[in-house]
């Protein structure tokens, strides 16, 4: 219907606006006391003017009957009048009643049946005026002088709002559809809609910066967009309906006195709030909130993305003074801005006027600050910055002032060369300050002559830190006297490091394939200290010994050598000669150097063991398929799978269709989303079909249920119809259709799986990846004369080549790259091959990318308990470490993270080297030095000493899986030495 010119209904708009809670019969009987009295009314005589009458409705009702009248209308229409009259008689008299007996008349005549309804075409009754009424607000009707006639025009109007309302379509006004009309009518305001209290809606909305509208009582798509912005803007439910809610929060927002041309004492609280911000010009302002004050505001809410309409409603009100009273930031005047000024520029980071402004000046020397002293650098003066600043610019460290801890500060400076005693007093000075500020240009920080906490940090750790060019301190001593004994210069022993001892220094880490940087840190150290307590040196005992003296006989240095395990004086002066006829440092001691020079002139570097066992190869086989489960193999991934018919029930469900498909959170491919990876026949629950990224052309995908998780697949690569077979009971699954066939598992009563034909006696289905091997397949794996023979290297045995030579296999390996000694110290400890550890480092860490070996942040919380660091945690932890896992030891998969790097921070790992040498003693113990000596791979998988337990795998081919990157790595390795045992079955 077309909607024409919007009614103004009489004295009616506030009953349907405020008396929801009326009955329907209730404002049906106030609609009638409330009538227009100029509304037209029907006389008795008009009754008797039949056709005459009929042509008089349609100019009363404004072309609410169409003009052309068929001929049979009149009479139709003028007994019908009669009747409508009639009853307008009986109400007239019934109006001398009391109020009761006539709401009782109204309920009477609304509970007639629909055939008896005064509510359809051709009828009167003076609550019809009521009807088109709400029609009109509804946009249904366009007249705006209603009568109590029931015309064609009414009835069309009527159809048209049940059509709408999936009402029944009657064209008459039944009960259901008189609720449903002033329900609607009466209700929240919507769109579409024409009432009266539209108009002070928009004006609510237009003062709080929600468009402009016309002032009409027509509530449409621009109206509806409007509320729906306002209630999205101060997080209200979006519908575009102005409810209860809606309605509440919009004359609260416009009533707010902080809008132009009122006053308020909140307004001077305002007017402060912008002059801290920069958008008012003085501290002080009037109650009175003009049009600058408006346009202050607005400038406000446009810089902040708030809706700038001039009026500080909740939010702008809420963001002004969040900001202001916020942390200091460019720009902003504030009184505190004056203290942070005078401490930025009493340590050194720029010159200041003293004012209340904080511009770009101050920001930068905030942010300049931040940097040297590690906090987070944005410019803006947090808690973290403003307790920093306030430490820094009072430590008592500074000229004139007396301290205890000057005299410590001045020890640190002797250490690094600053100061010319180890001793000093408790004051102050100017040499003092000048010393500090000599200090401060050489480590780049702000040159101020004050010992700020920065400062003193960072000269304390160069004074207690490793030993370099130019140091004094005590231990200098012994550090020359070990270089002296192991072969590297010539020194005066005096507590100072200067050049000659950093040349000896770099020689010596060159030597043994460290970092030659000259800084004895802790990894030089930990070589020097592994070499001056060598059990390979004079005066010792080791079993190894005895091996050492026969390589030296056989190379020519026998003279009074006897093959003991004893290092003697003779067996000294052999190494000696050992080592100058060989360009080595000539030290006496059998070092790694050495030694690795030793085996390098040995022939034979490749050995052969038998180990004897108490069982055949045929008892071993069956003991293997006696396990549950058997050998298992993946050869048999894509071959058909049979099951009885009989043993399973079928229904129609969603299965994955390719083969490891991706499942995600979201029908879009081009993000890092995938939740799992599921193989072919896996099942599902499938939810419904929605629109994602394309994939082969195709943008259906399909929601699906998978573990209770909603996730995504594309349709291309799973069913939504597929037939899916539960086993009624345990029941075996085939490789062929004849129950005397290859036996591939057992699956339970309730598994499932994914049909791919079914059959009257036999059903083909999707089978597992994983499947019983077959006993002959098994005996070849098994066989030990059948595999490589690197299934039966030595694990326990070490490689006997030096950590430059190991470091050639870890070019590239992330955080594992250089850290060949780590590993030759690794195997040395704990008597594991370095090169078995590798593989195992390089599988666990992602070849030394993980997030566990390249390091995570833990630290204890107030419990004492260890606790991965967050950004939100770090101040409140303490004991803060980076620390590392490379072989996973503690890193369960539920949360491998976490409960890893817990471990390593318990096991004390905090550098790379610590967790390769600690986590080795955890490979050793769980793999190879158990009671069973699984020492080969072919140990770990078939155990010969215990068949069946334990064992590393089901995997009939895992340990000729294995190899293959040991033996890459065995490759790329100079003269390595390589220890076979081979299992002997008896």
């Amino acid at each position: 219907m077309k909607i024409g010119k919007s009614i103004k209904y009489l004295g009616i708009t506030t009953l349907f606006v405020f008396s929801f809670h009326f009955s329907t019969h209730e404002i049906l009987a106030e609609s009638i006391a409330e009538e227009d009295e100029s509304a037209p009314e029907v006389s008795e005589e008009e009754a008797e003017q039949g056709n005459e009458e009929a042509s008089e409705e349609v100019t009363e009702e404004s072309a609410e009957v169409d003009e052309t009248v068929p001929e049979e209308e009149p009479n139709d229409a003028e007994e019908d009048s009669q009747e409508a009259d009639a009853t307008e008689s009986v109400e007239d008299e019934q109006q001398e009643s009391t109020e009761e007996v006539e709401q009782q008349e109204v309920k009477a005549a609304a509970a007639k049946t629909t055939s008896d309804s005064p509510f359809q075409k051709g009828k009167r009754h003076k609550d019809t005026v009521v009807i088109k009424e709400r029609l009109a607000i509804l946009g249904y009707w366009d007249s705006s002088n209603p009568t109590t006639l029931y015309g064609s025009q009414t009835e069309a109007a009527v159809k048209e709002f049940q059509k709408a309302q999936k009402l029944s379509v009657t064209g008459i006004v039944d009960d259901s559809t008189w609720s449903t009309l002033e329900r609607l009518a009466t209700g929240p305001l919507r769109n579409p809609m024409y009432r009266e209290d539209a108009i002070p809606l928009k004006e609510k909305l237009e003062l709080l910066g929600f468009g402009s509208f016309a002032k009409t009582d027509y509530y449409a798509s621009k109206t509806e967009k409007a509320v729906r912005d306002f209630q999205a803007y101060f997080g209200l439910g979006v519908d575009g309906i102005a409810g209860n809610n809606t309605i509440s929060k919009l004359n609260s927002e416009a009533s707010t006195p902080l809008q132009s041309g009122k006053r308020d004492d909140k307004t001077v609280q305002l007017k402060e709030y912008l002059h801290t911000l920069g958008y008012w010009d003085s501290k002080s302002g009037t109650t009175l909130y003009g049009s600058q004050t408006t346009k202050a505001v607005k400038e406000f809410q446009k810089d902040f993305g708030l809706k700038a309409s001039g009026v500080a409603d909740s939010k702008t009100w809420a963001k002004l003074k969040q900001e202001a009273t916020g942390p200091l930031k460019n720009p902003m005047y504030r009184d505190d801005a004056k203290t942070v000024k005078a401490d930025l520029q009493r340590l050194g980071f720029g010159s200041f006027t003293l004012t209340d402004y904080f511009g770009s000046q101050t920001e930068k020397a905030v942010r300049d600050f931040q940097k040297q002293y590690g906090l987070t650098v944005n410019g803006i003066v947090n808690d973290a910055t403003k307790k920093k600043l306030s430490e820094a610019a009072n430590v008592p460290f500074r000229k004139g002032v007396r301290h205890k801890d000057t005299v410590k500060l001045k020890e640190m400076l002797y250490v690094v060369g600053l100061w010319d005693s180890k001793s000093g007093t408790t004051l102050y000075g100017s040499q003092t300050a000048k010393a500090v500020k000599e200090f401060q240009s050489a480590q780049k920080l702000a040159v101020t002559g004050i010992a700020d906490p920065t400062t003193w940090s960072r000269l304390e750790s160069a004074a207690t830190g490793p030993l370099k060019n130019p140091m004094y301190r005590d231990d200098v001593v012994s550090l020359k006297k070990d270089l002296v004994k192991l072969g590297f210069g010539d020194f005066a022993f005096t507590d100072y490091y200067g050049s000659q001892t950093a040349k000896a220094v770099k020689q010596f880490q060159s030597y043994y394939g460290l970092s030659a940087d000259g800084v004895v840190g802790k990894g030089t150290t930990s070589k020097m200290e592994s070499i001056i307590n060598s059990p390979y040196q004079k005066g010792k005992s080791a079993s190894k010994i005895s091996d050492y003296k026969k390589m030296l006989r056989n190379l020519g240095y026998s003279k009074g050598i006897t093959t003991t395990k004893y290092f003697g004086a003779t067996t000294e002066k052999r190494v000696k000669e050992f080592q100058k006829d060989n360009g080595l440092r000539v030290n006496g001691i059998l070092d790694e150097v050495t030694i690795k020079a030793l085996e390098d002139l040995e022939v034979d570097n490749v050995i052969y063991r038998e180990t004897s066992y108490n069982i055949s190869l045929n008892d071993q086989l069956n003991k293997q398929l006696s396990l549950n489960p058997p050998p298992q193999t993946d050869k048999y991934a894509n071959s058909p799978a049979y099951v009885k018919t009989a043993d399973a029930s079928f229904y129609t469900g969603g299965a994955i269709t390719g083969s490891r498909v991706n499942v995600r959170t979201a029908p879009d491919t081009s993000k890092n989303n995938v939740a799992a990876t599921l193989a072919k026949g896996t099942q599902f629950e499938y939810v419904k079909n929605v629109k994602g990224t394309s994939v082969s052309g195709s943008t259906t995908w399909y929601e699906i249920k998978y573990k209770g998780d909603t996730l995504y697949v594309h349709s291309s690569l799973a069913s939504k119809n597929k037939t899916i077979a539960k086993m009624k009971s345990s029941t075996t699954v085939y490789a062929s259709k004849s129950t005397s066939g290859h036996v591939f598992y057992k699956l339970s009563k309730g598994s499932e799986a994914t049909v791919e034909s079914k059959g009257s006696t036999w059903t083909q289905i999707n089978g597992k990846t994983w499947r019983n091997a077959k006993a002959s397949e098994v005996k070849q794996y098994l066989d030990p004369a059948k595999q490589d023979e690197f299934q039966h290297l030595v694990l326990s045995e070490s490689v006997r080549l030096p950590g430059s030579e190991i470091s050639k296999v870890l070019t590239g390996k992330g955080v594992l790259e250089g850290q060949g000694n780590a590993f030759v110290k690794a195997a040395e400890t704990h008597n594991v091959n370095e090169i078995y550890l590798i593989s195992h480092a390089l599988l666990e860490t992602g070849h030394g990318k993980s997030a566990l070996a390249k390091g995570i942040e833990v630290g204890k919380n107030s419990s004492g308990k260890p606790v991965l660091v967050t950004s939100s945690n770090r101040s409140s932890l303490s004991n803060i470490k980076k620390v590392h896992n490379m072989f996973g030891i503690g890193a369960a998969d539920s949360d491998a993270k976490r409960l890893g790097a817990i471990k390593a921070y318990n096991e004390g790992w905090d550098t790379v080297e610590k967790a390769i040498v600690g986590g080795a003693k955890f490979i050793g113990e769980r793999y190879i030095h158990n009671q069973y000596n699984q020492d080969t791979i072919y140990k770990m998988r078939w155990n010969p000493a215990n068949p069946g337990y334990p064992q590393y795998a089901t995997d009939m081919a895992w340990a000729s899986k294995q190899i293959s990157n040991i033996k890459s790595m065995y490759g790329q390795l100079n003269n390595p030495r390589l220890v076979f045992d081979i299992p002997e079955y008896k």
